[in-house]
Formats: C-alpha cells, sequence, structure tokens
C-alpha cells in the first residue's frame, strides 16, 4: 500500500467509527421515559367515606389507560395526556361502610403503580411510594451511549495524531 493511501485509509476508519459512534450514542437517547415510576397525589390527604377525592398522577405513559382505586370498590379509568399526566375526582361511596386505606394509580399498559396510604385521622403518605418495578429510577439520561461517543472519539482522535505522524515522517 503507498504511503498516501494509509492515511486515507485512517480517515475513512475514524469516519466510519465517528459515524457508527454517533448512531449508537443517538439511538439510546431519548425524552424521558414515561410509566417508569408514577407519583400520584390526592386532595385532601385523609378523606373519609362521602368525600369527593381530587387525584392528580404524572409519569405515566402518553394516553395509557390508568385505573384509580380506592381498594374497597370505587374506581375510575381515565386516560393520560400526552405528558403522561392524569387527574380527576373520584368519590368514595365506600360500599359496605369499609374505609379505604389507600389510593392507586394502576398504569394498564405501563403496569406503574403508585399508592397514597390514607391514615385515619391523619395524612398521607403518597407521592412517590413507587410500587412498582423497583430498582434504580431511569432518568432519561443515555449514560452508554454518551460513553460510548466519548470513546469513539478519543479513538478517532488517536488515530488521526498517528496519520499525522506518519504523514510527517514519511514527508522527511
Amino acid at each position: 500500500m503507498s504511503a498516501f493511501k494509509k492515511p486515507i485509509v485512517a480517515l475513512v476508519g475514524v469516519l466510519a467509527a465517528l459515524v457508527a459512534g454517533l448512531f449508537f450514542a443517538t439511538s439510546s437517547a431519548g425524552a424521558y421515559p414515561s410509566g417508569v415510576n408514577p407519583v400520584l397525589t390526592i386532595n385532601p390527604s385523609n378523606p373519609s367515606c362521602g368525600d369527593t377525592v381530587t387525584y392528580s398522577g404524572t409519569h405515566f405513559q402518553p394516553g395509557e389507560p390508568v385505573t384509580i382505586s380506592d381498594g374497597v370498590g370505587d374506581s375510575v379509568t381515565v386516560n393520560a395526556d400526552g405528558k403522561g399526566n392524569v387527574s380527576g375526582s373520584l368519590e368514595l361511596t365506600c360500599p359496605n361502610g369499609t374505609e379505604p386505606t389507600t389510593i392507586t394509580a394502576t398504569g394498564r399498559t405501563s403496569g406503574g403503580v403508585d399508592a397514597v396510604t390514607i391514615s385515619s385521622g391523619g395524612s398521607n403518605s403518597g407521592g412517590g411510594s413507587s410500587s412498582g418495578s423497583g430498582g434504580l429510577s431511569n432518568t432519561g439520561v443515555a449514560v452508554i451511549g454518551i460513553g460510548a461517543l466519548g470513546v469513539v472519539l478519543l479513538a478517532g482522535g488517536g488515530l488521526l495524531l498517528l496519520a499525522g505522524r506518519r504523514r510527517t515522517n514519511s514527508a522527511a
């Protein structure tokens, strides 16, 4: 192989590696992953039978059906908006006189769940007590993709440095 073709082959290899790195970095990066850890809040925080509870939920998948239930027979299913949020009201009729102890929001597609515990005479402990899949929260940052891009850029810079040194050595 001639001295002129070696740097060109190295440059083509570097460009191919950069394009591949950018492809993998951008394909794994995305928007906030809705449906990972939903959060439910209610008002009033300590409802009783006959009360109407206003609920608000976030982090569901956009458009997915979400069931809000008190666990004793009262429930409503609503669709999350385009941002994965739900809101509305639920009347606590308390069939058989049973007081609810939790109000739960369940994403029917994602399976994401959050529950607000109601203490008699106290306040709730909801809002982020996700009883979903567990594990670490996914914040939407594609760490592996960003790291891979950094490695590809570092390797590409090293190859360009070697190609430049070979060029100056062959010219001398």
